[in-house]
């Protein structure tokens, strides 16, 4: 692997690099996160952001809130807002939340759609995942049957999930993105690239970089209508195509793989990671973008029962690193950076 980009490590512009890791103590259990999203749904934070009330005048803004004092403690005790001379505002540490509510919105809906689940089905989550997946309503959401046939109904079913996997990916994408050099890369295809918003923040980084996304019909129009807006569509192309049997595009410099292995069995894998040999040229990188397994041994917080729901399908690190082997690849390298859990970076290069 190429040197790293000379990044100062804490920072990205005038931003913690991981900055985003401060909105978790305030999804870590169940009051306070349905309180927050109460205050989040009602503007009730978006009224405090720039401006102290006291709680009379915020009684005669949010009149609907029956239980405003209630909602307004239980928020202090979560220090996501203050008291103070009878005047509520924001905490000093959730004001360094606001920047990344986009993506504490997303995990809240997200947890509170696996919850249910967990909640009713618990030993079976532990007796038997087969069944369990069939009861569970949550699996419902990603109904990749509708990501096949483009119309208006099956691109708002996609949008839903997405919107989670998206929120999660331009975060994460920084992160990669300091992390991993592609400053001497032009050609790139990210295989089961979902929205884009992996390659999208790449391509801000590195205005070298030209991306190719592979993935399923919906799920790339959906990406076209994410990045629509965006000053560097021009160089992230969709491709629809089934990625463990389609001929590819040939002759890149790196192909990626931002957390799509976790999702398939092993046999499966070793089929991407063939294609992906198939792409590039020789010399040509591989990179490998993957969440590790919870430490079980600290309790879950609430925000983390997705991570929980998929982390027997979490791999560790080494798992990768034979299948990389197998394929011919050589200077297999790993990199753990920890964020809520821990994230694998596996790079390798194609002799």
């Amino acid at each position: 692997m190429s040197t790293p980009l000379c990044l100062d490590d804490s920072t990205i512009g005038s931003k913690p690099l991981t900055g985003f890791l401060c909105i978790e103590p305030f999804i870590h259990d169940y009051v306070t996160v349905q309180a927050l999203e109460t205050a989040l749904d009602c503007q009730l934070i978006e009224q405090l952001i720039n401006t102290p009330y006291k709680e009379v005048d915020l009684k005669n803004a949010f009149p609907q809130l029956e239980a405003l004092s209630m909602l307004l403690h239980l928020l202090s005790g979560a220090n996501i807002l203050s008291l103070e001379d009878d005047y509520w505002s924001i905490s000093t540490d959730f004001k360094e939340a606001i920047p990344y509510l986009d993506l504490l919105k997303a995990k809240i809906e997200f947890a509170n759609l696996v919850a249910p689940d967990l909640l009713q089905q618990f030993p079976l989550f532990l007796q038997n995942m087969p069944e369990f997946i069939q009861k569970a309503n949550v699996f419902e959401l990603f109904a990749y049957n509708r990501c096949f046939k483009i119309t208006e109904e099956n691109i708002k079913a996609t949008q839903r999930w997405m919107r989670f996997t998206t929120s999660l990916t331009r975060h994460e994408a920084r992160v990669i993105a300091h992390h991993y050099d592609f400053k001497s890369i032009k050609k790139h295809i990210d295989i089961g690239g979902n929205s884009g918003e992996f390659a999208l923040q790449l391509c801000k980084t590195y205005p070298q970089l030209e991306s190719t996304i592979i993935d399923l019909p919906v799920v790339c129009e959906v990406g076209k209508r994410h990045l629509l807006a965006e000053p560097e569509n021009h160089r992230i192309t969709f491709i629809a195509a089934d990625a463990l049997t389609a001929q590819l595009p040939t002759l890149q410099d790196i192909v990626t793989f931002k957390s799509i292995l976790h999702d398939w069995p092993i046999e499966a894998c070793q089929q991407f990671i063939f294609q992906a040999a198939q792409t590039l040229k020789k010399g040509g990188e591989i990179l490998i973008c993957e969440r590790g397994c919870l430490n079980l041994k600290k309790p879950v917080p609430y925000g983390l029962l997705p991570m929980l729901l998929f982390n027997r399908s979490f791999r560790e690190a080494e798992d990768y690193r034979q299948l990389l082997t197998q394929a011919g690849f050589i200077n297999i390298k790993i990199k753990v950076i920890e964020l809520e859990t821990p994230f694998f970076l596996i790079s390798a290069k194609l002799t």
